[in-house]
């Protein structure tokens, strides 16, 4: 078990959560509320190389008998709210045992195996014409940005490659490879807000050891960075090669970049 405190912004785990991850190994929280949905997760979990033990998982078994299932209610709590699961409840009738067998052989799956998430997907994966998509193979979340809709220039990420995808580099993402950066003023030098060590000089390039160079590819994101701080600041605009440029649908980063002109100060 482990979360993120948004109010103190500090991490908080259980005694073995980082050992279990490093091992790759699932133990079971006797606790939870909801064991049947734990057994559910098990599959997401074997699916990513977890492992858990037979007695681990016996220990699942014995808390589903502490929350026995004897209404629709209760079988709506455990199971409905598994990763998007359609239920439909027969509500006019009596709870039976062999009637929630029926519910949940019934259940229809959201994503590969069933429906899917939103309509750009059920597109994506199901057109036949061809649909444009950057894959990086590095990126932790979503791999695919896929372009739907030919009037927009907007990338959608998606858990899917499309059925009929040409696959582009991530100067179709950033075909004018152009980014902003807010920086402070020390001493008439342009230097990084968390690294003051770190300068910026218009006309050179830059390459960061951390290991990117975090920036936006909008100005006004760029500007409203830290709108709070102080201190004497500038907008840079960055200039990088489609190589030096990595984007995980969040905020670009760049291997390396050129200063090309201060924007606003």
């Amino acid at each position: 078990m482990g979360a993120f405190d948004l109010d103190t912004e500090k991490f908080a785990f259980h005694e073995n959560f980082l050992l279990h991850c490093s091992q790759r190994f699932l133990s079971f929280n006797i606790n939870t509320k909801f064991p049947y949905a734990s057994a559910w997760r098990v599959r997401k979990y074997e699916e990513k190389g977890y492992t858990i033990g037979k007695m681990e998982y016996f220990k699942i078994l014995m808390a589903c008998q502490k929350s026995p299932i004897n209404s629709w209610e209760d079988l709506k709590e455990q199971v409905g709210g598994v990763y998007g699961e359609s239920m439909e409840l027969p509500t006019d009738e009596d709870f039976s045992f062999q009637g929630a067998i029926k519910v949940i052989s019934n259940m229809r799956p959201i994503g590969p195996t069933g429906g899917y998430a939103t309509a750009e997907e059920a597109i994506a994966s199901t057109s036949s014409r061809e649909i444009l998509y950057y894959h990086n193979p590095d990126n932790m979340g979503l791999n695919y940005f896929v372009k739907i809709y030919e009037d927009s220039d907007e990338w959608i990420p998606m858990p899917v490659k499309p059925l009929n995808g040409k696959q582009v580099g991530i100067e179709a993402i950033f075909p004018e490879p152009i980014f902003y950066k807010k920086v402070n003023i020390l001493n008439e030098k342009l230097v990084s807000i968390h690294y003051p060590h770190f300068k910026y000089t218009v006309g050179e390039e830059i390459s960061s050891g951390s290991p990117y160079i975090y920036c936006y590819n909008s100005l006004g994101l760029a500007k409203n960075y830290f709108s709070g701080y102080t201190k004497n600041t500038a907008v840079i605009k960055l200039l990088a090669k489609p190589e030096d440029i990595v984007y995980d649908g969040q905020q670009p980063r760049l291997k390396k970049a050129l200063v090309v002109e201060i924007i606003d100060d």
